[in-house]
């Protein structure tokens, strides 16, 4: 007879392969033919079973180590992109974040979900956590020590039409653990009773991009100036600010701001507006359907930008139903002519005439 002990190793992942052994120690008994009739044909065909056991719990452990399924239905895997472990929980119908999620994951991904509230240190067991993802929830409501813990994080996402971009919603401090975060997109609804949450950037000493949908009114935003050094790239969409007056950014006078996106449902840019940004080699506006606002006016609000040097204006479907046509006058050119500009886009603009005098 045969006794067959089995012992598995500890199996461990590394960025480029996986190890995992497996102790096989078989000990055979001999005795004679006569008293276990067939007893070499049975040690082989066992010790066959055996080792095709072993090749699949080999392949079991070999993909456990590098992707893994957690009960909620959440996937765990190693990107080579992010550097680390990345857990998707995308669409999980999840109600809150899970509470059992690897701690040295660097990716979180917990977009379209049902996640109505972040409690306070919801993320304090994941100090390695980088990039965090949170739009298309129905969110509601933030505490203030949420994102606690996380002082490694790059990246955070918060798209969410339920989450009202003010005061009640965002509390002071509430990214002030955040002092490495990069890059901050924050979109939700706009709630014209309540003021504009500036203390969100309280703590943000590492800010470089900034995405939001709202603005302080009459462009006072004192705070700005905790990110002058570090604030390069801003993203607004105009749904709670259709005018751009010329104090709408004047926070942004000292700035060092290199490229300014401006999307949305724009009515008037007055002349100005763009004074503040000195700095400035990249502009884009593009506006959403139904924007009543001319080309012409865009134009002329440019004017503010003569003499500075660009890599870039983008004018792409400015027009949508402003205008049936566009003449593109000598005015036009000349308020784009004092610019130090490479690339002038004016693409997709219903222009269908050229005007400029000999």
């Amino acid at each position: 007879m045969f006794i067959v002990y089995i012992q598995p190793s500890t199996a461990t992942a590394s960025n480029t392969s996986v190890t995992t052994a497996m102790l096989f120690r078989v000990y055979r008994q001999h005795t004679s033919d006569s008293c276990i009739p067939g007893s070499s044909a049975d040690f082989d065909h066992q010790l066959m079973t055996i080792i095709i056991m072993f090749i699949l719990i080999s392949l079991i452990l070999m993909k456990g180590a590098t992707c893994s399924s957690l009960a909620s239905g959440c996937h765990t895997s190693y990107s080579a992109t992010y550097q680390g472990k990345v857990t998707n929980c995308q669409k999980q119908n999840l109600t809150q974040v899970p509470s059992y999620l690897p701690k040295d994951i660097v990716v979180l991904d917990l977009q379209d979900n049902l996640l109505a509230s972040i409690p306070n240190n919801s993320f304090s067991t994941l100090r390695k956590l980088r990039f965090l993802f949170l739009s298309h929830n129905p969110l509601k409501t933030l505490q203030r020590e949420a994102f606690r813990c996380l002082d490694k994080l790059e990246t955070l996402e918060m798209s969410c039409d339920t989450l009202s971009l003010d005061v009640t919603t965002y509390p002071d401090g509430l990214f002030q653990h955040l002092v490495h975060l990069k890059r901050l997109v924050l979109i939700g609804s706009i709630n014209g009773d309540a003021p504009f949450p500036t203390d969100i950037v309280q703590g943000l000493k590492s800010l470089e991009e900034l995405h939001i949908n709202s603005w302080p009114e009459g462009g006072k935003w004192p705070q700005l100036e905790l990110v002058k050094d570090t604030l390069t790239f801003l993203d607004i969409d105009t749904i709670g600010v259709p005018i751009l007056r010329n104090t709408t950014f004047q926070a942004l006078r000292d700035i060092p701001l290199k490229m300014f996106l401006v999307n949305g449902l724009l009515t008037n840019i007055e002349a100005g507006t763009f004074c503040p940004f000195t700095n400035l080699t990249k502009l884009l506006i593009s506006t959403s359907y139904g924007s009543p606002i001319k080309l012409v006016s865009i134009t002329r609000a440019l004017q503010s930008l003569a003499g500075r040097k660009l890599e870039e204006i983008i004018l792409t479907r400015v027009v949508t139903t402003g205008e049936s046509c566009v003449m593109l006058t000598e005015e036009m050119f000349n308020y784009l002519a004092d610019i130090c500009v490479k690339k002038v886009d004016l693409s997709n603009n219903k222009i269908t005439q050229l005007m400029v005098m000999p």
